[in-house]
């Protein structure tokens, strides 16, 4: 793990992740994106939404997968927690993942003021 003050980096293993402090204009502007999102011509990708309620931690995920030219698995989060925003990324370089372990820890995401 690495911290950095407004990011976590997470890895274990294949799978990486990492959970950015936004504010509200971006919790807007980000869950419109991928709202708004096309698969390219030429991309067998689906995105699935779902909206998520973990403890005080609300918001939605995006879980993307690919088919063609190679099969590929990401999940986005944008959430409203405690004190502020996030925007959160799980991925495996292609590999497929269990997500369950990551999402069960999210009811203890808080934000605060560095000082």
């Amino acid at each position: 793990m690495k911290i950095i003050p407004y990011r976590i980096d997470l890895r274990k293993r294949k799978i990486f992740g990492t959970i950015i402090a936004i504010d509200g204009l971006s919790f807007d502007l980000i869950q419109r994106q991928h709202e708004n999102w096309i698969a390219p011509p030429g991309l067998e990708a689906t995105r699935t939404q779902q909206v998520v309620q973990h403890g005080d931690v609300s918001g939605k995920k995006y879980l993307y997968r690919q088919a063609v030219p190679a099969s590929w698995k990401r999940v986005d989060y944008v959430w409203n927690v405690p004190g502020g925003f996030v925007s959160a990324m799980l991925d495996a370089h292609g590999a497929d993942f269990d997500k369950t372990p990551f999402e069960a820890s999210l009811n203890t995401l808080r934000m605060s003021a560095l000082e």
